[in-house]
């Protein structure tokens, strides 16, 4: 644990070293080159949309552990004791998603599950069929800007809120610039 911590901190160092001296810098010619050559990959007939959420689980969260045994399945009364609880906390976020000057980003980094909450519950862009059908009718409704209220589906309660709206065809450069940055980021990093 400690040459892991060692290891991770002189990592950190070493980032912030390379980020002050301008080694990690990455330039707005470097992002056009990358968007010509990533451009195709991002060529759809569907419209698509991107848009980020905050995920309420559903009961609780403890992950079974190596060689546990697997938790007994909840009774219908847990499952709706469970889905109630979750609809209340979700009710609760979208009041506050909703107040004028609230940080939806924030909001998802402190309150959501899943990967996408490090990236304030941003999931990128996508086409309808990409997501589960209950979470997309919301997504491809919306205006952008404009935040859902929650929505249940198998991975538990969604409060939605779409960033942009994009025709079929080529996806616009705007779509993909950060993802470009910290792609760029880390290549050079890695380096």
């Amino acid at each position: 644990e400690e040459s892991l911590r060692e290891m991770y901190i002189a990592e950190l160092v070493e980032k912030q070293l390379l980020d002050s001296a301008g080694k990690l810098t990455v330039t707005d010619k470097e992002v056009d080159e990358e968007y010509e050559k990533i451009k195709p990959n991002y060529k759809s007939d569907a419209e698509r949309v991107q848009a980020s959420h905050i995920l309420v689980p559903i009961g609780p969260q403890n992950q079974p552990t190596m060689g546990a045994e697997k938790p007994p399945e909840p009774t219908p009364e847990e499952k709706k004791k469970w889905t109630e609880e979750a609809m209340a906390k979700a009710n609760q976020l979208y009041q506050q998603a909703t107040t004028p000057g609230a940080d939806f980003n924030k909001m998802a980094k402190e309150n959501s599950i899943g990967p996408s909450a490090d990236k304030g519950g941003d999931l990128g862009v996508f086409t309808k069929d990409r997501m589960v059908e209950e979470f997309s009718a919301v997504a491809f409704k919306l205006k952008p800007g404009e935040i859902s209220k929650p929505v249940e589906t198998k991975f538990g309660i969604h409060i939605s809120r779409r960033i942009a709206k994009f025709p079929p065809g080529d996806l616009p450069k705007e779509a993909l610039v950060g993802q470009s940055r910290e792609r760029l980021g880390q290549r050079k990093l890695h380096q």
